[in-house]
């Protein structure tokens, strides 16, 4: 197993090169500080939001990618869904929350790893050498809240009856999205959005948006 110390010859044999797709400019900055300290990693460029950094992914070919998935203009799930089309790449999910549903999506498309921002600079680089040496990294404890998430539902979810196309949807809902939002960021037309939010309902048993909330929150979700 490789050890954490940054001087270590054996990590320093290959660079890799690294892309930030992050609207917080503080954050970049930080990760950029953190990172000048560990030469096996090379900022190439940055992107404060989604078109640009598929566009960069697509150009510049990095062997990592950090990438929030709370961007402005798109979907993290649609970002990441359109690089890992175009090209080999190790990605990084970023989020602010520990949030099953979308680390079970981001599974799903292939990305590597998944960090919230309150990690610790140590356990951003463990992440990154873990990545890169093909093992997929999420924080022990991610991992402990999905385990008791799932032995507190012994009945399968009910999310399971949704596409991914409506989990993802009903997740930007419950974020606090409007229509027009989440058309734009999936490219799509608002009346298409409705009609996937009118199957969601349908699919879940719910009437209206109040017990979708309702349901949503039983889930986890949406936060109390």
């Amino acid at each position: 197993m490789a050890t954490s110390n940054k001087n270590n010859l054996t990590l320093q044999e290959h660079t890799f090169r690294t892309l930030i797709i992050e609207d917080h400019a503080l954050v970049r900055s930080a990760v950029k500080a953190i990172l000048k300290e560990y030469p096996e990693f090379i900022i190439i460029s940055e992107a404060a939001n989604g078109k640009d950094g598929i566009d960069m992914a697509r150009k510049l070919k990095p062997d990592i990618i950090l990438l929030d998935i709370e961007l402005p203009d798109i979907s993290g799930l649609q970002v990441a869904k359109r690089i890992l089309q175009a090209i080999p790449v190790k990605i990084i999910a970023l989020t602010s929350q520990m949030d099953e549903v979308y680390l079970s999506q981001l599974t799903k498309l292939g990305v590597a790893g998944y960090l919230t921002k309150t990690c610790s600079p140590q356990e951003l680089v463990e992440a990154m050498r873990s990545v890169q040496s093909k093992l997929p990294y999420i924080p022990l404890q991610v991992a402990e809240h999905i385990s008791n998430s799932f032995l507190t539902q012994p009945q399968k979810s009910p999310l399971m009856v949704l596409t991914q196309r409506e989990l993802e949807i009903l997740i930007m809902i419950c974020h606090g999205e409007k229509t027009a939002q989440i058309a734009a960021k999936l490219f799509l037309s608002p009346k298409t959005i409705n009609k996937h939010r009118q199957n969601i309902l349908k699919k879940l048993g719910v009437k209206n948006e109040i017990e979708l909330a309702k349901l949503a929150l039983a889930l986890g979700l949406l936060k109390s």
